[in-house]
């Protein structure tokens, strides 16, 4: 190392041999396009691997939901014959609180009226 070089790290490093796996949740911006009480269709700038748990948190009627999904299919969106170059994604719940589910339920019922 030239003897300009600085050492700028407080904790010593070591590398890693292969074989090991680091998973990073990612976080994206998402569309609702539409929500039931057993999941919601989403709109994405890109696309997810179906069996992928994620969680969604959204404001319905100004109140907070956020529950566990599992990614159940994705497809290009389309408008016509064109694809727009964002994706459909179907999720169902996997876990969804009392409150986040009374919450869903208001509205529905607000979205039949």
């Amino acid at each position: 190392m030239p003897e300009s070089f600085q050492e700028r790290r407080r904790n010593p490093r070591a590398t890693v041999a292969g074989g090991h796996a680091l998973q990073m949740p990612l976080s994206t911006t998402v569309q609702l396009v539409d929500i039931s009480l057993g999941g919601a269709l989403l709109s994405s700038p890109q696309g997810a691997e179906p069996g992928k748990l994620a969680t969604l948190r959204t404001k319905l009627g100004g109140e907070p939901v956020q529950a566990q999904v599992e990614v159940c299919r994705v497809s290009p969106e389309r408008v016509g014959e064109l694809i727009q170059g964002r994706f459909r994604i179907g999720v169902r719940f996997v876990t969804l609180g009392e409150a986040a589910r009374r919450t869903i339920q208001r509205f529905l019922r607000a979205d039949e009226s």
